[in-house]
Formats: C-alpha cells, structure tokens, sequence
C-alpha cells in the first residue's frame, strides 16, 4: 500500500467493511486519520475529532441485515486511485460467511489487490487462497487451539517473487526483511504443529461442530425470548449470535451474574464490555445490549448445550 503510493501508481484508497475484526478496522481508521492509537481518536484542542491527513483515504461500506458484504456495494465503492480491499471471510462475531471469491473478482476486473481475513474461518472451511482470488490473507495461531501471540501472512508472489511492500517493522532482515526481530521458534513451531493436528482432524471437528450447532439452535429456539441475528445459511456453524427480547435483560449484567457457570460473550474479546459496533452495522442498535455471542469447539457437548439453554432460560 505505502509502496505502490508511492514509488508504483500512486493509488491510496481502501476499502473496507464497518464490521470487520478490529485489527482491519483499526488499521483503516488510522490511515484514514481517525485514530492515533488503538482506544484513542484523534481530537482537537476542544475535545472535537478530527481527521489527520495521512495520505490514505478509506471507505467503510455498509453491511447487510445479517452482517454480510454485497458484491454491488464493493463495486460501488472502488475508484480509480483504489489500491486495496480487505474483507473478512468469516465474521467473528456473527459467524456470516462472505463470499470472498465473488469479491476477490470484482476487485481483479479493476486492478484492485485484495485481502481477507481468515481467522474465523480457519480449521473450519477448507481454504485455497488461489482458488479464493487472493493477493493477501492474514490468520491467528489460537483459532486452532495454537499458541496466543502468533499469526501467519500470506503475500501472493509474481514471476519476480514478492512484491516490493514497506516493512511491518524496521530493524533486521528477518522475514524477507518485512518483518524485523528475532523469530519466536516455539510460537512457529506450535502453530505448525496445531495446523497440522487441525488438518488431520476437519473432517471429525466439522461433523461434531455442525452436530453441536444444529443442537444448540434447536433448544435456544424453544425459548419464546431467543432470536437468531443470522438466521440463514451464510453462518459458520460453531458462532452462534442471538437476541434476547427481554425488557430487563442486559447482556454484561447476565455475564457477569453466569461467569462462575459460562464463558460467554457478547461480542469479540477485542471490544470486550463495549457495545458491539458488528451488532450496530447490522441495524440492530437498539438491541446491543441484547446481544449474547456463543461458540461451539470440538471439545463442546451436548450436556454443555443443555446447561447453557436451562442457565438462559432460568435467568431471563
């Protein structure tokens, strides 16, 4: 992005979602001015925000009712100084699978780099990023039960190898000198070893998980005050979102009265105890505070899914 700026064709648009995972969303608002740090806007004298010329410029489209990114609104939004586009395939908090490889050849016929973040979907959907379309993806180690603290990149090669891109972090030659500082073997090696475990295991991990869920959306559906946030089938089985339609009910307050019993949440652990801007996307913002995000592992029973509907239940 910085190189093709401005050594290549001098192109500084981005676009994006406004639900996607706060490491994408973050990184957009910050070269779009919007954020100096990953908590604090940037702001004038008076406490007013303001936007910081970085020499990018970054449109957030809008979702859909169930989270999802159109196709028309991508093609919409890109223009002729449009660089990159970067759209999670699996959202992380209402589990909407986007159809990348749709958006990922909406982006080529206009000469824009594209790149997904595959976190969610990983050791859960079989993933060829040729067959997807993509320039860049990005993944995290402890979706697949890996060490916390690593993640791995993939960049697309052209006859000439890796396209020239400036360095993540400057220092050594570490990582084809994208990424400098002594590499973290132990993290490698235990994110290598959980992809394989994760490779070796899919297709008992997806049965289980898709049993469990189906078992799960049974029993929450036999109580009158549960409503789906995605009641289609562009949902990952495993992440469940579902609105309480109760007067009195608050989410945090629910969490906090269950955390001895359940590891619930109501939204991504990178906004945990604020209202779930995914949530908002959607146009449910009046229900935020409704909101209860549950996920199902390949270690979930349904003995876990009946405590987990007979708590709800009782509480609310």
């Amino acid at each position: 992005m910085d190189y093709r700026r401005f050594y290549e064709d001098g192109k500084n648009h981005v676009i994006t979602s406004n639900s996607e995972h706060k490491a994408t969303l973050n990184t957009c608002k910050f070269l779009n001015g919007e954020l100096y740090s990953n908590n604090d806007p940037t702001v004038g004298l008076m406490g007013e925000k303001v936007l910081i010329d970085r020499g990018y410029e970054v449109s957030f489209i809008p979702v859909s009712r169930i989270g999802e990114i159109e196709a028309a609104s991508v093609e919409k939004s890109i223009k002729n100084n449009t660089a990159l586009a970067s759209f999670i395939y699996v959202n992380n908090e209402v589990g909407t699978i986007n159809n990348i490889k749709e958006l990922a050849e909406i982006c080529k016929s206009r000469d824009v780099k594209i790149h997904s973040d595959l976190t969610q979907a990983l050791g859960k959907l079989r993933i060829n990023v040729s067959d997807l379309g993509l320039d860049f993806a990005s993944c995290s180690a402890h979706k697949i039960y890996g060490p916390k603290g690593i993640g791995a990149a993939f960049l697309k090669s052209d006859a000439y190898g890796i396209p020239p891109i400036t360095a993540l972090l400057h220092g050594g030659e570490q990582e084809y000198g994208l990424r400098a500082g002594t590499l973290a073997v132990h993290n490698i090696v235990g994110f290598g070893k959980a992809a394989e475990i994760a490779l070796r295991d899919m297709d008992n991990t997806e049965k289980h998980i898709k049993r469990m869920d189906e078992y799960a959306l049974r029993k929450l559906q036999e109580i009158e005050e549960v409503e789906l946030c995605n009641p289609t089938e562009k949902r990952i089985p495993g992440i469940i979102s579902i609105l309480i339609n109760k007067t009195n009910f608050h989410n945090e307050r629910f969490i906090k009265k269950v955390s001895d019993q359940l590891a619930i949440s109501s939204g991504s652990a990178c906004s945990a105890g604020e209202p779930s801007y995914v949530i908002k996307a959607m146009g449910l913002e009046k229900k935020v505070t409704k909101v209860l995000r549950i996920t199902i592992n390949k270690h979930t029973s349904k003995e876990d899914i009946d405590q987990l509907v007979t708590i709800i239940s009782n509480t609310i």
